[in-house]
């Protein structure tokens, strides 16, 4: 009896001990398993950040009013080269003809330097067209002579105030400091090309419109 008791007790000792190392043995993998889910959590988190930073870089950190006048103003240089190349193909007042040639000049220069700003802000200008510039250049393509000179500098003048306008808001208003600044540059250029476009239009208006060359020789030898 004595050695059934001592059994028994042997039994139930090595039976508690067995169920005391299963319960650490849980409790090892559950803590182990709960940093495992926080590192990967946390890994989770940092990747999320990561990819909100990558965005931010992408698109950019122009205010919605910068990019606006980015846009238009590419759309506006490009139609004004257009435009100033028929001007000098179609022109029949010289001074019309050489103001067409400035047009040209000036805003060639203002597309590159404006081509260079949006270049480093990561903003795409190569879709920078409107319906508006297509219209005008199909109108002025159907006009010669006088008519084509006083649409011409009708438009040259309507545009330009209107162009000004922007500029002078965005050198005013705008949060980019390399827009501002360069929106402040050009509006001296553009109040220039206003100038001379609405004394033009005094001038193709009144009927003085400069005859084409060799038309006065051709006279001459008519009337002879």
């Amino acid at each position: 009896m004595k050695i059934n008791r001592t059994l028994f007790t042997t039994a139930i000792a090595a039976a508690s001990l067995i169920t005391t190392g299963s319960f650490l043995r849980a409790e090892n993998n559950d803590s182990s398993s709960g940093t495992s889910s926080s590192q990967t959590s946390g890994g989770a988190s940092q990747s999320g950040t990561s990819s909100q930073g990558g965005t931010s870089s992408r698109t950019g950190s122009l205010s919605s009013h910068d990019s606006k006048f980015l846009r238009e103003a590419t759309e506006g240089n490009n139609m004004e080269i257009q435009v100033g190349q028929l001007g000098v193909q179609k022109a029949q007042n010289e001074q019309v003809k050489q103001f067409a040639q400035k047009i040209v000049d000036d805003h060639t220069k203002s597309k590159q330097q404006l081509d260079q700003l949006a270049q480093q802000k990561g903003f795409d200008t190569s879709t920078a067209e409107s319906k508006k510039e297509n219209r005008m250049i199909e109108h002025l393509q159907g006009l010669s002579g006088a008519d084509f000179d006083k649409q011409f500098v009708k438009h040259m003048v309507k545009d330009h105030e209107k162009d000004i306008k922007a500029y002078q808001k965005e050198a005013e208003k705008g949060e980019d400091q390399d827009l501002k600044s360069f929106a402040s540059q050009t509006v001296p250029t553009l109040q220039s090309h206003l100038s001379t476009a609405q004394s033009l239009s005094t001038t193709v208006a009144s009927g003085e419109a400069q005859e084409p060359a060799g038309a006065e020789q051709k006279k001459d030898k008519k009337q002879q």
